[in-house]
């Protein structure tokens, strides 16, 4: 199955599962696409066209040439560029999300006798989704395949960012939010609403796949797991990521991800 994988630095997760360990039937083709050339128009038609001299560089150091055309492959795959638990939690400054133990000193707050107004509001979990959905379909990736969709019906799937590493509150000290959801044991309603609005931000768009992270390498409900950020590479040099680094995911979890896209075929079955 001839595949194709857009993305930006979490392609690496990806290339170098299939360079340990091919995935038997899979011919991936990796397309880099850097954040400083995020959001660019790069697509005319099912091409995909570099008019960037670095870009067209870094295209070439990869056996690609300047024009990429994607109606040649049984199945594309874009990851990243969507939204990511940063975008979660930036919502959860100024609101909290009724039915979790997060807003249950809002409610108690608004219920008092005195009805306290709070410095957060309060937001349903439908709204909650509803907001994330918004923000990923205000973003590259589903302009992109929007556009993409309307030219060819190739097979697309979307592979959302890993959730952050294990040790994030070891490496970030100052991450409030994120410890405050861990703390209070929601983290699994964060993950949830945040996969939930990429099912509904490309709900609409025929023959489109979202692969979630893999239940087994998420521990407090929306970390990943020290076994599957191993490994982490930045891509496209023999270079490891900075020890500090709490965003990528190693070939471990790129290896369940290729398997799940085999899985899927040409088509959706």
């Amino acid at each position: 199955m001839k595949t194709c994988i857009i993305g930006d630095s979490h392609l690496a997760m990806l290339v170098n599962a299939h360079k340990a360990n091919p995935v038997d039937g899979m011919d991936i083709t990796p397309v880099p696409l850097p954040r400083p050339l995020e959001g660019r128009q790069l697509l005319v038609g099912t091409e995909m066209r570099s008019d960037d001299d670095d870009l067209t560089a870094f295209w070439e150091r990869g056996g690609l040439g300047p024009v990429v055309d994607l109606t040649v492959f049984d199945r594309v795959v874009f990851v990243s560029y969507t939204a990511t638990i940063f975008n979660a939690l930036a919502l959860l400054r100024d609101h909290a999300v009724t039915g979790w133990t997060d807003a249950k000193p809002v409610m108690k707050s608004l219920n008092s006798s005195l009805g306290n107004p709070t410095s957060r509001r309060l937001l349903t979990p439908a709204v909650y989704r509803a907001s994330l959905a918004g923000t990923i379909q205000g973003n590259h990736t589903h302009a992109f395949v929007d556009e993409l969709r309307r030219n060819c019906d190739v097979p697309i799937t979307i592979i959302p960012p890993p959730f952050l590493a294990h040790n994030t509150l070891q490496i970030r000290k100052s991450f409030a939010g994120l410890r405050r959801i861990l703390l209070q044991d929601d983290g699994a309603k964060l993950a949830s609403a945040l996969n939930d609005a990429h099912d509904m931000a490309f709900v609409a768009i025929p023959d489109v796949s979202v692969l979630h992270q893999p239940p087994e390498t998420v521990i407090h409900g929306c970390l990943t797991a020290k076994k599957y950020t191993e490994g982490a590479t930045r891509y496209g040099v023999e270079m490891d990521q900075e020890a500090n680094d709490i965003m990528h995911a190693g070939p471990e979890m790129g290896g369940l991800l290729l398997n799940e896209i085999k899985a899927l075929g040409p088509r959706i079955p």
